[in-house]
């Protein structure tokens, strides 16, 4: 579904010198997979996640969702991909603070232009993330995993097909983000959901059906 060629990511620093991030980075990633790419702090891994998701552009090569070229798109058909066919998770979490469980999930599907039965589509999401309970609280009155699945269905509730997931599980214990991890899992199983999650997390390898190291 998406393949990276010949990426390369240069970005410009003091007395017009430069500093390679990426360097000639080949990915194809299929659907229905959870794509684990791990690596030292700085090694890159979220400028590669941002290319991947259109939010950047790289130096060199170039990124093919379907076959069609990212370079070829323009900003208003990048926007439009975001929209509809991505989803996002951030290890911030990024929940608006003055939203509900429920109101946070509704605010992505309006992002996403959804426009009917998103009473249902919300209920669904978030009793799929386990937090059919939780719906009318507030993310100060929720743990730190479970603000993460409140993101986590906010992400998916709109039936993107792959999801981008930046370090999803780096505030959570390792209990935590491991059932986090067995979330996306899940969630691939029931919609056929592609998942790309950067990590330095050991303990949640093994759970990767395609693990790329930068």
């Amino acid at each position: 579904m998406l393949t990276a060629r010949h990426l390369t990511k240069e970005f410009e620093i003091a007395n017009e010198k430069s500093v390679t991030v990426l360097s000639d980075i080949n990915i194809d990633i299929q659907v229905g997979r959870l794509v684990m790419i791990k690596g030292r702090s700085g090694s890159g891994k979220t400028t590669l996640l941002n290319i991947l998701s259109t939010l950047d552009v790289p130096t060199k090569g170039d990124v093919f969702l379907d076959d069609r070229a990212y370079s070829s798109l323009s900003v208003k058909e990048k926007e439009k991909i975001r929209r509809h066919d991505m989803g996002f998770v951030f290890q911030s979490v990024a929940l608006v603070p003055i939203m509900t469980a429920y109101e946070n999930v509704d605010f992505g599907l309006r992002t996403a232009g959804v426009k009917e039965d998103r009473d249902q589509i919300i209920s669904e999401a978030l009793e799929s993330v386990g937090l059919a309970d939780r719906m009318k609280h507030m993310p100060r009155e929720m743990s730190g995993g479970e603000q993460q699945r409140v993101a986590i269905a906010r992400a998916f509730a709109h039936r993107p097909r792959i999801i981008f997931a930046d370090e999803p599980t780096g505030a959570l214990d390792t209990a935590g983000g491991i059932r986090v991890t067995l979330l996306f899992k899940e969630l691939i199983e029931r919609y056929g959901t592609t998942v790309v999650m950067t990590t330095h997390d050991m303990g949640l390898m093994e759970l990767a059906d395609v693990m790329y190291e930068l």
